[in-house]
């Protein structure tokens, strides 16, 4: 599951690429339509997945699954980020990059001390 989120991002990421140059405002609209839509969603599944980690085992571990699927995009999209480090949008995007992969290791450190005390 994980691989095939990253070939879809990594689709996504090519024909934002393919359409900069000749049509910018089409690139940015879909990387909003993407992102935004799949975000809404994410959000709210996350924030009842993180109350239901406080006492429910299988929470955590579903937590900890798609927070090192995070990792895992993050990489991606650095991956490609740095192959157009030339654009000034890739620049913000690798500087934001590491604040949320700093973000997500503190969270996943944090779920993996929950399960190890739910497993007790």
């Amino acid at each position: 599951m994980i691989w095939r989120g990253l070939l879809k991002i990594e689709a996504v990421l090519e024909e934002v690429d393919r359409l900069l140059p000749s049509d910018p405002a089409t690139a940015q609209r879909i990387l909003h339509d993407h992102f935004g839509k799949e975000d809404q969603r994410e959000v709210a599944e996350r924030a009842a997945l993180r109350d239901q980690a406080q006492t429910n085992r299988s929470a955590a571990e579903e937590l900890r699954r798609r927070l090192r699927e995070d990792l895992e995009v993050w990489q991606a999209i650095r991956k490609h980020s740095r192959k157009n480090a030339a654009d000034p949008t890739a620049a913000q995007a690798l500087s934001n990059l590491g604040k949320w992969e700093s973000e997500t290791r503190t969270e996943l450190a944090q779920v993996d001390v929950l399960i190890r005390k739910l497993k007790a």
